[in-house]
C-alpha cells in the first residue's frame, strides 16, 4: 500500500475536495488525488488505476455532480473489484440523487451541514489503518516508506506536502572530476525526512508574502554572500511558469536556503535543502536503478526531453515515485542541494558553486538519471530550476 486515501469526486465539487485533502492530510493520512493530470488521457486512467490498487482505503465525495459522473462511477465499480474499502462522505443533495447505486444501503457521514462530522471519518480511518504514528517513530513495512505529515507544516504552507521517510544507508556518488567537482565515492547516509514534492508555486509565495518572510533580512544572515544577495535582490523574481502545484522556478540557491531557514523558524523544525547524498538516497535508495522507478526511462513516469515544453504539476508523475514515495526526483526542474561542486562540504557559507540534481523538462534520458550531477552558481534564477526540503530528525 503506498498511500493510505484515494479521493473519489466529481470535478464541480474541487473546493470541497481541497479542503478534505487537507484535512485528512493534516491528520496524518497519505491521500492520492488525480489533480494535475489530464483527464481522460491514457496516462491519467493507468495513474487511476494504479492509485486504486495501491490504495487502503477509496473515500467518496457524493453529491448530485458525482452521482452524474461515469468517472467516479468507473472509480467505485474498480475499488469493489480490488476489494478496497470505500468509505463515502454526503456532501450534497440527498440520498435519492447522491447516493450512486453500487452504494445504496451503505452508510455515509453527512457533512452537508456540519463539515465537523468529518472527524467520524478521520476516527474511523485512524483506528483501522492504526493511527498516526508520532514523527520520532516512523518505521519502514518492507520496503516501502510510510510518509508522514507534521501539522504544523501544513499550518504554514499549503497542501500538497509530506514527508518521506528514508533510511540510513550507502550512495554511490559518479565522479565529476573532469567537470571540476568531486570524485565521487561510497558515502553513509543517516535517516532523514524529505519533503515528497518540490516547492510550489503557491507554497513559496506564502513565503513571499509574508511579513516575516522574503523582506526580513534574518533570513539572510546565514553568510556575507547571502546577505550581498539580498541587498542586490529586493525583491523576489517571478516564477517563470505560473500555476499553484507546478514548482517553483527563479529562485538562486540563496532562496531556496533563505526559505528552509523561514520555514524553520516558523515550525520549529531543523529544515534545510538535502545535500547532495541525501537526494540521491532519496532517489534510488538501495536499488542503484538508474532512474527512481527502474532502468527504463519512461514519459510516462516523468516530464523530461522536452516533450511538454514545460514544467508541470508536481503531483503529475505518480508512476514516478522513488522507492521511498519521492516525487519528480527526475525532470520537471532542477533541483539545488546544499553541497558545493568543488567539494563535500555543505557549509552555506562562500558564492560557491552549488550542486543541482534530478534534470528537468528538456534535458536528455542521461541528464535525468538519479545518479547525474551538474552544478550552477548560487546568484543564478534560473527558469528551470527549484528545490525540496529535508528534514533533520530528533532536532
Amino acid at each position: 500500500m503506498s498511500h493510505d486515501i484515494f479521493l473519489s469526486y466529481s470535478r464541480k465539487d474541487l473546493d470541497l475536495m481541497h479542503k478534505v485533502c487537507a484535512d485528512l492530510q493534516k491528520a496524518g493520512f497519505r491521500v492520492w488525488t488525480d489533480e494535475g493530470i489530464e483527464p481522460g488521457t491514457p496516462l491519467w486512467k493507468d495513474a487511476i488505476e494504479t492509485a486504486i490498487e495501491n490504495a487502503g482505503f477509496l473515500v467518496a465525495l457524493l453529491s448530485p455532480d458525482s452521482k452524474k459522473s461515469i468517472w467516479v462511477k468507473r472509480e467505485l465499480d474498480y475499488a469493489a473489484v480490488q476489494k478496497v474499502q470505500i468509505l463515502s462522505l454526503l456532501c450534497g443533495g440527498d440520498e435519492s440523487n447522491a447516493i450512486p447505486f453500487a452504494l445504496i444501503g451503505s452508510q455515509y457521514i453527512d457533512i452537508r451541514t456540519d463539515y465537523k462530522q468529518i472527524q467520524l471519518l478521520i476516527a474511523s480511518l485512524s483506528k483501522q489503518i492504526g493511527g498516526v504514528q508520532p514523527l520520532n517513530s516512523v518505521k519502514l513495512e518492507g520496503s516501502l516508506a510510510i510518509s508522514v505529515i507534521p501539522s504544523n507544516v501544513l499550518k504554514v504552507i499549503p497542501p500538497p506536502f509530506q514527508w518521506c521517510v528514508v533510511e540510513a544507508g550507502i550512495v554511490n556518488i559518479e565522479g565529476a572530476g573532469d567537470r571540476r567537482g568531486t570524485n565521487g565515492g561510497m558515502y553513509r547516509v543517516e535517516r532523514f525526512y524529505i519533503a515528497k514534492y518540490p516547492v510550489t508555486n503557491a507554497q513559496y509565495q506564502v513565503f513571499v508574502d509574508a511579513s516575516d518572510g522574503y523582506r526580513d533580512p534574518e533570513w539572510w544572515d546565514y553568510s556575507v554572500d547571502a546577505k550581498n544577495f539580498r541587498k542586490i535582490h529586493v525583491n523576489p523574481k517571478n516564477t517563470m511558469y505560473p500555476g499553484n502545484d507546478l514548482p517553483r522556478t527563479n529562485v538562486s540557491w540563496y532562496d531556496a536556503v533563505a526559505f528552509c531557514r523561514w520555514l524553520s523558524h516558523r515550525t520549529l523544525e531543523s529544515i534545510s535543502l538535502p545535500t547532495e547524498q541525501q537526494w540521491q538516497r532519496a532517489a534510488i535508495g538501495d536499488k542503484n536503478w538508474v532512474y527512481p522507478w527502474g532502468d527504463d526511462i519512461d514519459i510516462a513516469r516523468c516530464n523530461y526531453g522536452g516533450n511538454i515544453d514545460n514544467p508541470t504539476s508536481v503531483m503529475n508523475y505518480p508512476g514516478g515515485a522513488s522507492p521511498y514515495g519521492v516525487m519528480d526526483m527526475s525532470g520537471n526542474v532542477w533541483e539545488w542541494c546544499l553541497t558545493k561542486w568543488v567539494s563535500d562540504n555543505s557549509d552555506v557559507s562562500g558564492d560557491y558553486a552549488r550542486v543541482i540534481r534530478g534534470g528537468s523538462f528538456d534535458v536528455s534520458s542521461d541528464a535525468a538519471r538519479a545518479a547525474f550531477r551538474h552544478f550552477y552558481f548560487p546568484h543564478s534564477r534560473i527558469g528551470d530550476f527549484g528545490f525540496r526540503c529535508v528534514l533533520t530528525p530528533n532536532s
